[in-house]
């Protein structure tokens, strides 16, 4: 098993390197359409980083980092059989632009946009996979058919 972890935050970043040896741990973001962008943290845990491309609510403060962006057809990885995104609402962008993403066999995601309703969505960006488990339109698992 190959597992992969993207994290732009630097501090988050070298906490996943330190507790996840075995994993390949990579220093940015998953992003479409922009090589760059600010992080921006929203408050509560240390999980609330966000691109400032994103609405990702008001309350944002700047952590004072800019992250790398990548695509997942950039890198040369294997195919997966499984992704888990919580990527802090730019969920939208990697699902509408990734092939990657519409080619693997079990997605789980977490859902942060409050303004996209996620069902309609899912079922029109991702027309070859069923959601098999759907929690408050949050928390997806999707297969594909």
């Amino acid at each position: 098993v190959k597992i992969y972890c993207f994290e732009p935050f630097k501090k988050t970043f070298d906490f996943l390197e330190q507790k996840l040896p075995y994993a390949e741990c990579i220093n940015k973001a998953v992003y479409y359409g922009k090589d760059k962008g600010k992080l921006l943290w929203r408050g509560g845990n240390i999980g609330a980083i966000y691109l400032e491309y994103v609405n990702s609510g008001n309350d944002n403060i700047d952590t004072g980092e800019i992250a790398e962006l990548t695509t997942l057809e950039e890198l040369s990885i294997d195919k997966p059989d499984l992704i888990k995104i919580d990527i802090e609402g730019a969920e939208d962008n990697l699902i509408e632009k990734s092939e990657i993403i519409k080619n693997t066999k079990y997605l789980i995601i977490e859902w942060h946009h409050d303004s996209i309703n996620p069902v309609n969505f899912l079922l029109k960006n991702l027309p070859n996979h069923t959601i098999l488990l759907n929690i408050e339109s949050r928390q997806f698992l999707l297969i594909l058919k």
